[in-house]
């Protein structure tokens, strides 16, 4: 019996992704064997176009002969995001071999044909392009030079991003506390531009004094994940301003002051929702200085040149 050809639009699968296509098509047809169009060159009793019309949605039509007419089936497939590319490949080959199968009892087409053909009749036709959308190119199944496989999607790390959170960590003679605004911008499929801000606040009621911290900062980030699921590291440059005063209206020796430096942080999220997350983020930094405050000439507290701290919050994925 002639094969099964099956042609892929956009044809730019692995070698790999088309075997395991070919044996699961081979697999669910069970009574020939599938092969690419271009490589059946004694004709072929079933034609199968797979139409990749978008990442995540796949269009497969298969046309046989029945009776001296070409009857054509066809089914759309949607995948999710986290599905892995070789089970796409065979969720794919399956529908193909069920379609071809000649005990198929889906409903079908029947192309307009002379009724009185001859009962082996070359294959059928292609049927006309569907004018719904032309099919986007899909770029998780481009192979890459020096690439074996397919290239998993990593769509997160594509998509613009806002943290809006709350902060915390040491201060001077009491834990201080604030909040943090974020902005992810991706420039490129590996890394992404962030900046943001953040202010805290300590209150150290011996002395009813209040610490103030303004950092700026902006930098570069890589994020790694899934559709709910995300992960990130970033390493950025800062600048702070400093000031501490006396809530009774006492002078302090030490006002205010800018400091440049450097961090480092890490965050993780977990999106219940597509766009809505709920982030946790550590951060570590240095500031080139050291500031001592006083109060009435009494030493009662550092700002130390190395800072940590943590926040918490929602992210927001445009």
């Amino acid at each position: 019996m002639l094969p099964v050809a099956i042609e892929i639009a956009p044809p730019q699968a692995s070698r790999e992704a088309v075997t395991v296509l070919l044996a699961a098509c081979t697999r669910a047809v069970d009574e020939t064997e599938c092969m690419l169009a271009a490589d059946a060159t004694q004709g072929s009793s079933a034609v199968a176009i797979v139409t990749w019309q978008s990442q995540n949605r796949v269009f497969v039509e298969v046309g046989t002969r029945r009776g001296g007419r070409s009857l054509w089936r066809s089914r759309s497939v949607q995948f999710r995001a986290a599905d892995e590319p070789g089970e796409r490949w065979k969720t794919l080959g399956f529908a193909i071999g069920t379609l071809a199968r000649s005990d198929n009892t889906e409903p079908a087409r029947e192309s307009r044909e002379d009724p009185n053909a001859t009962a082996e009749p070359a294959p059928p036709e292609k049927p006309k392009p569907r004018p719904a959308a032309e099919p986007q190119k899909p770029k998780p199944y481009q192979s890459q030079p020096g690439e074996s496989g397919v290239e998993r999607p990593s769509a997160t790390s594509r998509r613009v991003a806002i943290d809006l959170g709350a902060s915390s960590g040491p201060g001077i003679g009491a834990w201080r506390l604030g909040g943090v605004l974020r902005v992810r911008w991706p420039v490129h499929s590996a890394f992404s531009l962030l900046g943001g801000g953040e202010f805290s606040r300590a209150r150290y009621s011996d002395y009813a004094l209040t610490s103030d911290w303004f950092v700026a900062h902006a930098g570069v980030a890589r994020f790694v994940g899934s559709e709910h699921w995300e992960f990130g590291l970033a390493a950025d440059v800062r600048g702070q301003y400093f000031r501490s005063q006396i809530v009774a209206a006492e002078s302090v020796d030490q006002g205010g002051r800018w400091l440049p430096g450097f961090g480092l942080s890490t965050s993780a999220c977990w999106f219940p929702w597509s766009q809505f997350g709920l982030f946790v983020s550590g951060n570590a930094a240095w500031f080139a200085g050291v500031t001592h405050v006083k109060v009435r000439g009494e030493l009662v507290g550092k700002d130390q040149p190395i800072r940590f701290g943590v926040d918490a919050g929602v992210r927001l994925r445009l």
